[in-house]
């Protein structure tokens, strides 16, 4: 597995061996206030705490060194750790985990979040289910056969083609709907090419 860091937010913890294996090689972790509590219970450390500290169980003695309080009611303690992240560790691969499962408007503004940091960090979210990305332009990605793959567009976007999945789509328009959900990769590995950003959805 390739040298990543891991931001883990404060909502469902991973119990998947995919995203507990990224915890658990990460370079370094970065946790969203209360997130901690969690990561330590499985005897992890973390290396950065950032957020407004409102929600720890656990004695801010034991990890003030690791504390990067942030108050700002504007912005939501992942956002800010990907404010943080972008300012110190722009170059390198990112997973979050923990942003889903607990809070609808929470999951929702997760996956915007996703969207509007792809354009400047290599990202991805991973939930207990997916890892997902964003793509604009044409990628190539890894895949199993008969993986789920779900390609789905935050507003309609004029054209897209992929390579490698049981239904393709060519040079086709792509609204925010149903169209693009459960679909199937062929091989071990497809391609996208996009005129604007989707989001991929990749089956554990």
């Amino acid at each position: 597995m390739s040298e990543h860091n891991v931001i883990l937010a404060n909502g469902e913890f991973p119990i998947h061996s995919y995203p507990l294996k990224l915890i658990n090689n990460a370079k370094n972790i970065i946790c969203t206030d209360g997130s901690v509590n969690k990561l330590i219970k499985i005897g992890i450390k973390a290396n950065i705490i950032i957020g407004d500290m409102d929600s720890l169980d656990i004695s801010r003695a034991e990890i003030k060194k690791n504390m990067i309080p942030d108050a700002n009611q504007n912005n939501s303690d992942l956002e800010k750790a990907l404010i943080y992240y972008l300012e110190n560790f722009k170059k390198e691969k990112l997973f979050i985990l923990g942003a889903t499962g607990l809070r609808d408007d929470h999951n929702f503004t997760n996956m915007l979040l996703l969207n509007k940091f792809s354009s400047e960090l290599s990202i991805s979210l991973v939930t207990n289910y997916y890892k997902i990305i964003v793509n604009k332009g044409k990628n190539i990605y890894p895949s199993q056969p008969n993986q789920q793959i779900s390609i789905l567009p935050l507003k309609r976007i004029n054209q897209i083609s992929t390579e490698g999945l049981k239904y393709e789509l060519k040079e086709a328009s792509l609204n925010s709907d149903s169209r693009g959900i459960s679909n199937i990769a062929l091989h071990s590995e497809f391609m996208i090419e996009s005129s604007d950003n989707v989001f991929v959805f990749l089956g554990l």
